[in-house]
């Protein structure tokens, strides 16, 4: 089916449309800009209301779950995940794991690997992203200490061959053992990324030449920034080998740390969810692992007060950053499409919307709700607020 959407501002995302258009034919974009639609009977046309907004399909290198659905070995588990991102606009992403035992993160790696193959139903899998165990029990946040543990090459070769490939891991590089995993990580094609430490400035600029490139949750379960000691979160700042990730779901961080950060790290800054199972749940109490959690709209919290991950969408950190930042749609977007498909590789295919690209894209409201989701063309989301045409139902 050839698709035209035509009408909505069109964010590709560094240019925006008004009242622009993107033709998608066999799963990829063929045309994205601001002509109107082709006048040809082939084309199956949706006209949108101008007030909305069409972007790339958001990519989340940093998801536990959402809405009662965990990255788990389970393909159930996974698939409803999958389902879930796309009704938010997340069109791929990364399963992430907590720190466990060495069988179960090797069993998601091979769940993982199978369910890649055979495709989900929503947003695409894009691999694995270990966050753990090779992290500093002193800053393991919701992590469960009893998990953690001394990064090893036999642990990482037991990991890749009992499971298979990991794409984003995490640690400590200040750990024993941490620069040895980081080199051979890198040289196998992981990215590694710095995390849950303590670990000092030099430290951390002794593994980024070892390998590492990425700092998760930057600011977030990191010994703290001091102008004598400026440590991990000041090497990710100043360091433009260091791809930053925020946590933009206006609890982890401060407006003034988001607005210094999109001027300090400008295209080396990702936003990522790192939603957990119970997020998007009803206030409550619940589960998250072995421990309780307190859950409210806008966060959730351990029994010690502490944060255990986010209970905010990709889309809402988007629109947070605009608020926080003062920036607008066409500057921060790419923070959430764009910047993490480059960090994968994978920013000649996805993150785009440009003749060649899939075509993995979302139609938001101002606010960022998304009505509909498409992956490569075809519909994987759509809300009942938008009346659609036949031939997209």
């Amino acid at each position: 089916m050839k698709l035209v959407l035509t009408g909505a501002t069109l964010y590709t995302p560094e240019e925006c449309f008004p009242g622009g258009t993107v033709v998608i034919e066999q799963g990829k974009i063929s045309f994205a800009g601001p002509e109107g639609p082709p006048r040809s009977p082939a084309f199956c046309v949706l006209k949108l209301n101008p007030d909305l907004i069409i972007s790339p399909g958001l990519v989340d290198l940093h998801t536990h779950g959402c809405s009662g659905c965990a990255v788990s070995a389970n393909p159930r588990e996974l698939a409803g995940l999958s389902t879930i991102l796309a009704a938010q606009g997340v069109t791929a992403f990364l399963a992430t794991a907590f720190s466990s035992p060495l069988e179960e993160l090797a069993q998601l790696l091979a769940a993982a690997r199978k369910m890649q193959k055979k495709g989900l139903p929503g947003a695409s899998l894009l691999g694995v992203h270990l966050e753990g165990p090779f992290l500093n029990p002193d800053y393991a946040g919701a992590h469960d200490p009893d998990f953690i543990r001394q990064p090893s090459l036999e642990d990482l070769y037991f990991l890749i061959q009992k499971g298979g490939p990991i794409t984003l891991l995490t640690l400590a590089p200040e750990l024993p053992g941490a620069l040895e995993v980081i080199n051979e990580a890198a040289t196998r094609g992981i990215i590694v990324a710095a995390g849950h430490s303590g670990a000092s400035y030099e430290e951390t600029l002794a593994a980024v030449s070892a390998g590492l490139s990425y700092a998760v949750h930057v600011f977030n379960r990191m010994a703290p920034l001091h102008h004598r000691a400026p440590g991990l979160p000041g090497a990710a700042l100043t360091h433009p080998e260091i791809t930053a990730e925020a946590i933009a779901d206006g609890v982890h961080l401060h407006p003034a740390i988001l607005n210094m950060l999109t001027r300090l790290k400008r295209e080396n800054l990702v936003l990522a969810s790192d939603t957990v199972p119970c997020a998007g749940l009803p206030p409550g109490t619940y589960k998250l692992g072995r421990r309780t959690v307190t859950v409210t709209e806008r966060e959730i919290r351990n029994s010690r007060g502490s944060l255990a991950g986010s209970a905010r969408s990709l889309p809402f950190a988007v629109f947070r950053v605009m608020q926080a930042a003062g920036r607008s749609l066409e500057e921060v977007l790419p923070l959430a499409t764009t910047y993490p498909a480059r960090v994968l590789g994978l920013d000649h295919r996805i993150g785009r919307l440009a003749p060649g690209y899939d075509g993995d894209l979302v139609v938001f409201t101002q606010t960022g709700v998304a009505l509909l989701t498409l992956k490569r063309g075809k519909v994987v989301y759509r809300s009942p607020r938008l009346d659609l045409p036949e031939f997209l139902r």
